[in-house]
């Protein structure tokens, strides 16, 4: 059986007579009353503390090992990815500025003839068939 009437006695204002005359009357709000009364005795009670008691747990503290986490460490993961796109980032700044004169005197006759040709019949246009 439970006693909800306290409940409605806590944020009102009601006497203390009015209180002191439930808890009276209702056995199992006194015996509520009575714990709470305990467990703040239990508190109050001064406890000695040995003194080398803060070193004694550093050192067990020192000798504790911790099992390895379960799962995966994914620091390696995240290092890879921050190499992969730096080197997409430097590629694109790179091919941006590249001169491609250069690229072309440095190429065959036979391989400047085919890009000079590609260029010029618009076969690089994006879904070109020929691509080379």
């Amino acid at each position: 059986m439970k006693c909800n009437q306290l409940k409605e006695y806590i944020g009102s204002e009601v006497s203390y007579n009015s209180v002191a005359e439930h808890l009276n009357e209702c056995k199992i709000c006194s015996g509520r009353l009575e714990q709470i009364n305990q467990c703040m005795s239990l508190l109050d009670e001064n406890v000695e503390v040995p003194e080398d008691l803060v070193a004694k747990t550093l050192r067990k503290m020192k000798d504790v090992k911790f099992p390895p986490r379960p799962g995966i460490d994914y620091s390696k993961y995240l290092q890879l990815a921050a190499v992969i796109v730096a080197g997409i980032f430097l590629g694109i700044v790179l091919g941006r500025n590249a001169n491609t004169e250069l690229f072309l005197s440095k190429k065959g006759k036979k391989d400047r003839a085919l890009i000079e040709y590609r260029e010029s019949h618009h076969l690089s246009e994006p879904g070109s068939i020929y691509r080379f």
